[in-house]
């Protein structure tokens, strides 16, 4: 788990109260899980206010004749829960998620203004992570860098091949789309090249040994498909 810490959080541009440039937000504190809720934990609850009788909730139309309104609810508000670096685990995981360069999020509190530290209705995060080890150790993120999870760039694109191959094999992702997406990823320039960093030849060791177990199982949904 991600703890609390002064993390910047990047903000969306042309949203009210938003400043497009990054903020200082801890981590929520509050988590803790459901019972029986499989890949689903609790969150801050969030407030419902009183806005009078003429304004319909359903569609927010009307006029609201309590403002502040007074607070009738609160409501909790469910949330995916996370791996270490703050990556929600439920559902397909994208090639992004699977290859991260940072904590991506489903929230992001609202900058300046009287709904300061709000979370912003639509508005996603990036928190990126550490590109070295020393920085890491420097700024206390308990993330490992970029560094340290794919040593080069050669290991970076080892991990996005992978990751996007087994996509493919679920039927998650069409060839076409893996093809751009390692295109892509090769074109990034994330890390410098060093084709012989321990780490970046482990992951695409890695690779290979996968890409062999695939093919020597005979793992072929078209060969399947025709029988």
């Amino acid at each position: 788990m991600l703890g609390p810490g002064g993390w910047q959080l990047w903000t969306r541009r042309g949203l009210p109260n938003y400043e497009p440039r990054p903020v200082s937000a801890p981590w929520p504190r509050h988590i803790e899980p459901l019972a029986d809720a499989g890949e689903v934990v609790r969150r801050d609850a969030a407030p419902l206010g009183d806005y009078g009788p003429t304004l319909r909730y359903s569609d927010e139309s009307g006029v609201m004749t309590k403002v502040v309104p007074p607070i009738k609810q609160i409501i909790p508000t469910p949330a995916a829960k996370v791996d270490e670096d703050g990556n929600e685990i439920a559902g397909v995981r994208s090639v992004l998620l699977q290859a991260p360069l940072g904590t991506y999020t489903s929230w992001n509190p609202v900058a300046t203004g009287p709904l300061k530290g709000n979370e912003g209705n639509l508005a996603a995060g990036y928190i990126p992570f550490p590109m070295t080890e020393a920085a890491r150790l420097a700024s206390g993120d308990p993330r490992r860098s970029v560094e340290e999870r794919y040593g080069s760039q050669e290991g970076y694109n080892c991990v996005v091949r992978n990751a996007a191959e087994r996509n493919v094999r679920a039927r998650f992702l069409l060839q076409e789309d893996a093809d751009r997406l390692i295109a892509q990823a090769a074109a990034s320039n994330v890390l410098p090249s060093d084709p012989n960093n321990r780490t970046a030849r482990e992951l695409c060791e890695k690779h290979d040994r996968d890409d062999d177990h695939h093919h020597d199982d005979g793992d072929d949904d078209d060969d399947r498909d025709e029988d």
